[in-house]
């Protein structure tokens, strides 16, 4: 059993630090909306009674722009929410806030956010192209590394869920918070890790194998049916909305795609219907801009056990198919998972030093030197994908994205309390 307690520390002493980084910055992106709600009050609505018309919502999100374009219209993620439309102008995408019940603008913002920050550095680490995506993923298998080693040297561990020793010293009471952590969180890990081996394969199969691996073409009219409706006005948005709802009575409408140059003949839906644990693109629905007939329709309950689990592994990941109920069991794990990172490396360089080997030492130089420099690089890559969501100039250079204050410093303290942690650790393992 020993050489798998070895191989559990040497995980933990080599990936810990990148591991945590990774949890830490997932963990807080389970709320990331509900943390833009906070701090841009443009987000924020009063409920009524009854909600304005997704037409009307279309119609006054793109007066702000004028010139803009409006490709694509978000419901609010809760009461209180407002509605956000997607606007490309001025060389860059906004977000344009409307208040669902009374149609009115609330105000608009550049699209980044503190959702998309999160959203960019967990998943693949501001790294360009899909480099990130695999540095990311590839942390799956440190997870279920981790986790198998660990009940592999943990002696009885099913008997072990409820004990923490107080009173025993500061050595003590760690060792057992670690191991009661971990066995708490065995679900979670064991989730996330799947999810996250999952995504690797996904965007392993998109690079190399076909880029319909994990996500079906979407239909196109034929050139004779293209050619028949060739300078007719389309419906208006409300018309189309009311054939989609007769047609899928069942879906609660959460995006519409609006037509653009590359398929300016369908409009298209997404929502959620009577089927749990799938992302908003499970139940589809594209219809003829100029008749409301229906072109393509896909039903969650009717997909295959293989297509039903890519539409899974996203809540399943970001735990948000229950609303606050749910994120916050994600938040609460994600805690713990990101908590196990540290301490685990901390009490195996404290085991180590009182009895005198510095066997680990090599590989911990190693991996630290490998985690900074990808941390710089993460650095320099959010540097330029933050810069590329401002407008563009005349000279085609970038001017930096309008971002809230609030926005700017939450994000602010919260890569300063991480860099703090992460120094502390690593002077306390040196």
């Amino acid at each position: 059993m020993a050489h798998w307690f070895r191989w559990h520390s040497w995980i933990g002493l080599t990936a810990g630090l990148l591991l945590f980084v990774i949890c830490w910055s997932g963990t807080v992106a389970v709320f990331s909306r509900e943390i833009d709600w906070l701090l841009n009050p443009v987000l924020r609505v009063r409920p009524q009674a009854s909600r304005a018309s997704w037409g009307r919502f279309w119609r006054r999100s793109s007066g702000p722009t004028r010139k803009g374009r409006c490709p694509s219209l978000h419901a609010p993620l809760g009461p209180r929410f407002a509605a956000e439309a997607s606007v490309e102008a001025r060389g860059q995408t906004l977000r344009v806030y409307v208040d669902p019940y009374t149609a009115q603008v609330q105000g608009e913002t550049s699209y980044f956010n503190v959702q998309r920050f999160f959203r960019s550095f967990h998943m693949n680490l501001f790294f360009p192209r899909t480099l990130g995506y695999y540095v990311v993923c590839a942390f799956s298998f440190a997870l279920i590394a981790s986790m198998a080693t660990a009940l592999l040297f943990y002696h009885h561990w099913w008997r072990r869920f409820f004990i923490l020793k107080i009173g025993r010293g500061p050595r003590v009471f760690w060792s057992d918070l670690h191991k009661a952590s971990g066995l708490w969180s065995l679900w979670f890990c064991a989730l996330i890790a799947v999810t996250g081996l999952w995504y690797l394969i996904e965007i392993f199969g998109y690079d190399w194998i076909s880029p319909q691996f994990s996500s079906k073409p979407a239909p196109a009219l034929s050139a004779a049916e293209k050619a028949a409706w060739m300078g007719k006005p389309p419906l208006p948005l409300d018309d189309l909305m009311a054939h989609a709802q007769r047609a899928r009575p069942e879906l609660t409408i959460q995006t519409v795609s609006l037509p653009d140059g590359e398929a300016n003949d369908l409009i298209y839906f997404d929502g959620q219907g009577d089927d749990l644990l799938v992302r908003n693109r499970a139940n589809k629905l594209y219809l003829n801009l100029h008749t409301g007939d229906v072109v393509a329709s896909q039903d969650a309950g009717d997909l295959s056990l293989y297509w039903r689990w890519v539409d899974m592994a996203d809540p399943l990941h970001f735990g948000d198919f229950g609303g606050l109920i749910s994120k916050s069991v994600w938040f609460l794990f994600g805690i713990l998972l990101s908590g196990l990172s540290l301490t685990g490396a901390y009490l195996q360089v404290q085991r180590q030093q009182r009895r005198g080997q510095d066997g680990y030492r090599p590989a911990i130089i190693a991996a630290y030197t490998v985690s900074i420099l990808v941390l710089l690089t993460a650095a320099v890559g959010a540097w330029r994908e933050i810069r590329d969501y401002g407008s563009v100039e005349t000279e085609g250079r970038h001017v930096w994205p309008e971002v809230p204050m609030a926005v700017v410093a939450f994000i602010a303290v919260w890569l300063a309390s991480m860099l703090a942690v992460l120094a502390l650790w690593v002077r306390k393992l040196r």
